[in-house]
């Protein structure tokens, strides 16, 4: 489990890349449970919604605030901070158990809108209104595996890593 590597005395750190032709960003979480975890996701997602800055972390995901480029209104974005296990059946090169890994995380996610969606529907007024749900490449999970000198790793470690 990654180790916290900042206080929360400490300016959150926010910084904007390329990679492959699209804007990212790589920032730590500045407060929460999940202080000082790094995270990467990119600046726009699915060409509607655009990330502007941290709001919350709890649990293993992340809130961001966002705009929604189509109708112009603020959003918040939930995101996954830590693909746990993933890495390992990388490394291992087990496609199939990488692939599960990443679809249970996916399936948590669209299970927890269709949960705030039954809710709402119910005349739950204090739930979020769930409008999408989108899934986007992340750098660090994309063509996961490269062999160096007789070693598995992920491709962008130097690149996401710096």
């Amino acid at each position: 489990m990654p180790t916290p590597r900042s206080s929360s005395n400490a300016a959150p750190v926010w910084n904007e890349f390329q990679y492959r032709g699209r804007d990212f960003v790589r920032a730590t979480v500045p407060s929460g449970i999940n202080e000082g975890l790094p995270f990467t996701i990119a600046k726009r997602l699915a060409e509607r919604y655009e990330v502007r800055k941290f709001f919350a972390s709890g649990g293993c995901g992340l809130l961001l605030e966002g705009r929604d480029l189509r109708t112009e209104t603020d959003v918040l974005i939930k995101t996954t901070l830590r693909y746990d296990g993933i890495a390992e059946y990388a490394r291992s090169r087990d496609e199939e158990g990488f692939t599960k890994k990443l679809t249970e995380s996916r399936k948590q996610l669209q299970t927890e809108r269709r949960v705030m969606v039954l809710l709402k529907n119910q005349g739950c007024n204090g739930i979020p209104n769930p409008n999408d749900y989108v899934f986007d490449w992340n750098p660090r999970l994309g063509e996961p595996m490269e062999t160096h000198g007789g070693a598995w790793q992920f491709q962008d470690t130097a690149l996401l890593s710096s």
